[in-house]
């Protein structure tokens, strides 16, 4: 009888740990994809920058209809980042609306005459699509630390 109580307590020993081999191998397999998941949504929003500043290297400034995207695809950015993306996304929203205001100003200058508004307005908007410019690599940069994707075999 003791053989039989043995082998029982051996293999349910065996069992015991077989399960607990495929629990650690589940959880890896879900912190994986937890962690796909969260690369995917970080980098749609990263993906909305570099289509806002494509936008404005083609049209000089972004557009309306650009920046509602934009609006629409990064709204979720503060619960996907830190306070660093935050900051830089409600930045590319002032410096996108400031364009927008100024070129529709200097379309509209036949009602101000007054030549040196003028051109200090077009020296703000060609400073800010200068900046606009810069950003195509500064947000590679920014977001490098949030987009890393390697898989861990550690626990």
């Amino acid at each position: 009888m003791k053989t039989i109580e043995i082998l029982i307590a051996i293999l349910l020993a065996y069992i015991a740990y077989q399960n607990y081999k495929i629990n650690g191998a589940t959880f890896r397999i879900q912190k994986d994809k937890f962690r796909l998941d969260l690369f995917n949504r970080r980098h749609d929003v990263f993906k909305s920058f570099q289509n806002l500043i494509e936008n404005v290297m083609r049209n000089g400034i972004p557009t309306r209809e650009a920046l509602g995207i934009f609006n629409t695809q990064t709204s979720d950015a503060e619960f996907l980042f830190g306070e660093d993306i935050k900051n830089y996304v409600e930045d590319f929203r002032n410096k996108s609306l400031r364009s927008i205001h100024i070129n529709e100003r200097l379309a509209d200058s036949n009602r101000d005459t007054d030549v040196n508004k003028i051109k200090e307005l077009a020296d703000e908007l060609y400073n800010l699509e200068m900046w606009f410019g810069e950003q195509y690599k500064n947000s590679r940069v920014l977001f490098r630390k949030y987009l890393h994707f390697s898989i861990s075999k550690k626990i």
